[in-house]
Formats: structure tokens, C-alpha cells, sequence
């Protein structure tokens, strides 16, 4: 009788089968940390314009209170990292009309020339923008007043704040329109 040798290691489609389920499951987990990183990178900025917005709120109360209405009109002229205590991270000063090649990723800048803070993220695969390739997020400062009661001619603030213009979406559906005026 012959004793047939039973060999011990993987067969060439067993190994096969196992590369292939590795490799799936690493592109997976790639794809949800590169996901994740940019939600991450998405609510850093989002914090940045909400402490900015707090510092716009304490700026206008503070100059309102001196009887500055005449410098509280030139608010949206500010950079509002100057409202700041301390400056997000990435943050690269006042710059005119840069070019996208030169600025680094993820930065903040305040646009001299639109008179605008903007972000330029690093990573922009869920980031939507109406007829545009340039991921630059742009944020502009709102003050409005409107005529107040009597007739005194004082103004009533209707509106403060910050708002992206143009608008974008990050993460949300992937058909976007953006409002109607």
C-alpha cells in the first residue's frame, strides 16, 4: 500500500480567496476612514465659524453699548479672526485674490479684495458646489438694519451673522440647488 502525502499549507485558491477578502475589507475600512476624516475636517471648520459668530455677536453688543453705530455699518469690511482669541489652526493671514495652487490645505485666509474669510478644505469628495470645481468655502459678514419705529430715523438691526456665499453642501444629497433669492 502506498501512503499518499496530505500536505499541510493553503492551496493556491485558498490563498487566492483569503487576498481577496483582505483586500476588500482594507479597501473598506480605507474608505471609512478617509470618510470620517473629512467629517472630522467638516465640524473643525464649522466650530471655527461658530466661535466667529459669537465674536460678532459680543463685537456688535460691545460697539452698540459704546454708541458706535457708525462702526457697527462697517463690520462686514472686518476680518473676523480678529474677533478671535485665538486663531483656528492653518490660519494664513490676509492675502488678495490668491491662486488655489498656493495656498496650502486645510487654511483659512481673509480675502482682501472680496472683503471674505475663507476656508479651503483638504479633502472635498462630499463636497458640493453649485457649477463650481473650486472647493474654497466662503464665508461673509451679515449686518443689516431696517428703518425702526417713530420717527427718529433710528435703525433696528434685522439681521447678524455669517453665511457661506455661495452656498455649498458637505455631506448631505448629492443634487444641489442652490436657493432662490
Amino acid at each position: 500500500m502506498q501512503r499518499q502525502a496530505r500536505s499541510s499549507g493553503m492551496t493556491l485558491l485558498e490563498l487566492a480567496v483569503v487576498v481577496s477578502i483582505v483586500a476588500i475589507l482594507v479597501s473598506v475600512g480605507l474608505d471609512r476612514l478617509l470618510r470620517y476624516t473629512e467629517l472630522a475636517e467638516r465640524a473643525a471648520m464649522e466650530q471655527s465659524v461658530s466661535a466667529m459668530k459669537s465674536a460678532l455677536g459680543l463685537r456688535f453688543a460691545a460697539m452698540y453699548l459704546a454708541g458706535q453705530q457708525d462702526s457697527i455699518k462697517a463690520l462686514p469690511e472686518e476680518n473676523p479672526m480678529d474677533w478671535l482669541a485665538e486663531r483656528p489652526a492653518g490660519y494664513v493671514g490676509e492675502l488678495w485674490n490668491p491662486s488655489l495652487s498656493a495656498l496650502q490645505r486645510p487654511s483659512w485666509y481673509f480675502d482682501r479684495a472680496a472683503r471674505r474669510l475663507v476656508y479651503v478644505p483638504l479633502r472635498t469628495r462630499y463636497l458640493v458646489r453649485p457649477g463650481d470645481e473650486d472647493p474654497r468655502i466662503s464665508y461673509r459678514v451679515i449686518v443689516e438694519f431696517s428703518p425702526g419705529p417713530g420717527t427718529r430715523g433710528a435703525l433696528e438691526l434685522r439681521r447678524l451673522g455669517m453665511e457661506a456665499s455661495p452656498p455649498y453642501i458637505w455631506f448631505q444629497d448629492s443634487s444641489f440647488e442652490p436657493p432662490k433669492p
